[in-house]
């Protein structure tokens, strides 16, 4: 599971790189970046020794027969698992941490920032952080036949917590919540909430 987390930084670094090179030459011509080239190239065979070692395919052979049908139904089971059991219970730790980079947002940002587009990048956001779920539960159903064990919430939850900092921080930094009153109740939840966890 680390190596999967370790695997897509490495790959947005590299495409951020890139794309703040603005031209495949420029990027090659940095020291750094065919540094990066050559260990993202060393990653990708080890990543390709592990799909293809004896012991998956032993492992595999445990598992009952792979239905793809079977797998989205797996898979839409496991998204009601997600919001219905999982996030409800997880709501106090939510208010817990977002409230705290809600106000850092808010501190950095100096003027309120446009409402649209702070919804066009939740909304971007949003659709990413679901296709990589269905994407990761899909995977997961197809190849153990079952929604998985509850040790995979692990990336679920990395991912969960990547998208909620950002958006805890994008409504701090636009400024959304404007009325002071709404701060004091913010404040105070978070308080209630940070005690709650300690205890």
């Amino acid at each position: 599971m680390f190596s999967a987390i370790i695997g897509l930084a490495y790959t947005l670094l590299l495409i951020y790189r890139l794309k703040k090179s603005r031209s495949l030459t420029t990027f090659w011509n940095n020291l750094i970046n065919r540094k990066l080239v050559i260990a993202y190239f060393f990653l990708g065979i080890a990543f390709i020794i592990v799909l293809i070692a004896p012991g998956n395919y032993l492992r595999d052979d445990l598992f009952p027969e792979h239905h793809p049908f079977q797998s989205f139904i797996l898979t839409a089971k496991s998204f009601v698992k997600l919001f219905l059991l999982y996030l409800p219970s997880k709501i106090i730790y939510i208010l817990a941490f977002s409230v705290p980079i809600i106000f850092i947002g808010n501190s950095i940002s100096k003027h309120p920032g446009s409402i649209n587009q702070f919804k066009l990048i939740v909304k971007r956001m949003s659709i990413a952080l679901l296709t990589l779920l269905f994407v990761f539960y899909l995977l997961v159903a197809f190849v153990m036949v079952e929604t998985g064990p509850a040790r995979i919430l692990f990336f679920v939850t990395f991912l969960l917590s990547v998208y909620l900092s950002i958006v805890s921080f994008l409504i701090g930094f636009y400024k959304i919540i404007h009325s002071q009153s709404y701060k004091n109740i913010l404040r105070r939840t978070s308080l209630i909430a940070s005690f709650s966890v300690l205890l």
